[in-house]
C-alpha cells in the first residue's frame, strides 16, 4: 500500500498538468461555441498519450508522459481549430 501511495504521488504532478489542459481546452468554447472539447475525447487522448511515451525510468517516464502529452493535445486542438 505505501509503494501504490508513493508511485501515485509521483505522478500526481503529471495529472494537475493534464487537468490544466482539459480546462483551458474547456474554456475556448466561451471565445467561440464551435471550439468544444468533450471529456471522453480528452481521456483518450491521455491514455494514448500514457501508451505512446517512452517507458523509462519513473522520474523519466513521468516527463515522457507530460512531454508527449502536450504535443498532442497541441497538434489534436490546433487540427479540430484548423479544420
Amino acid at each position: 500500500m505505501k509503494r501504490i501511495n508513493e508511485t501515485r504521488n509521483t505522478f500526481r504532478p503529471v495529472a494537475r498538468n493534464a487537468s490544466a489542459l482539459f480546462f483551458v481546452l474547456n474554456d475556448l468554447s466561451k471565445i467561440n461555441p464551435m471550439y468544444q472539447f468533450s471529456l471522453k475525447w480528452y481521456k483518450e487522448l491521455f491514455a494514448k498519450s500514457i501508451r505512446d511515451s517512452k517507458d523509462q525510468g519513473q522520474q523519466d517516464r513521468m516527463l515522457s508522459i507530460e512531454k508527449t502529452h502536450k504535443r498532442y493535445v497541441y497538434t489534436n486542438a490546433c487540427r479540430s481549430l484548423f479544420e
